[in-house]
């Protein structure tokens, strides 16, 4: 094998290593929110309904991985002021593409609670690798999730369903969505797989 090729495969093994420690190994649900963070995106309901997980005692880690175009020292106070520092943790960073499956491998649910939005090339990365989704309705996303096989959709703005929604289901019921998942994703067309990520990379 290429020397190269060799020492990058060595480099992704511990990156994700890195990344499952102290999650996988301890078998503690990972919840996923991917990709450039805007207002848009209602982080802050979903760093709420993460508060009223801890609240009702739910065994569950959020991984917050993008980079922030502002709000980030918010989401920062935010986190402390809810007491979510041992369960949340923010990645403020571009993540590169020969990252992008080391996070959605080791999570359970990728959770969008958008305000607002088309669609979203999230989701279709989600699938590709098997996860369900737990988006919000709005725009185009509900066309593309299917309510108990994909995963669910909750109204926009509300921290208490998006709460409801992820432990309905944390970790059995997301795990077993994933060959239904699978299936699913096989009726995207490779034009529409495409547009989607193309969406991505403006979000």
């Amino acid at each position: 094998m290429n020397p190269n090729i060799l020492a990058r495969n060595i480099l992704i093994l511990k990156q994700l290593d890195k990344i499952i420690t102290g999650f996988r190994r301890e078998n503690i649900p990972v919840i996923l929110y991917f990709g450039l963070v805007r207002p848009y995106k209602g982080l802050s309901y979903l760093l709420h309904a993460a508060h009223l997980l801890k609240e009702r005692g739910t065994v569950f880690h959020l991984r917050i991985a993008g980079e922030f175009y502002q709000g980030f020292d918010e989401a920062v106070t935010l986190v402390d002021r809810l007491g979510l520092k041992e369960v949340v943790q923010l990645e403020n960073r571009f993540i590169q593409d020969q990252e992008v499956s080391n996070y959605f491998s080791a999570s359970d649910v990728v959770a969008l609670p958008y305000l607002s939005a088309t669609q979203s090339g999230v989701v279709p990365i989600a699938y590709h690798f098997n996860r369900p989704v737990v988006v919000t309705e709005v725009g185009g996303l509900p066309e593309v999730v299917e309510e108990d096989e994909t995963g669910h959709l909750v109204p926009p703005r509300d921290s208490l369903a998006l709460a409801n929604a992820l432990e309905d289901d944390l970790p059995d019921g997301f795990q077993a969505m994933r060959a239904k998942v699978g299936k699913f994703k096989e009726r995207f067309s490779w034009a529409s797989f495409v547009s989607q990520l193309e969406q991505f990379l403006i979000e």
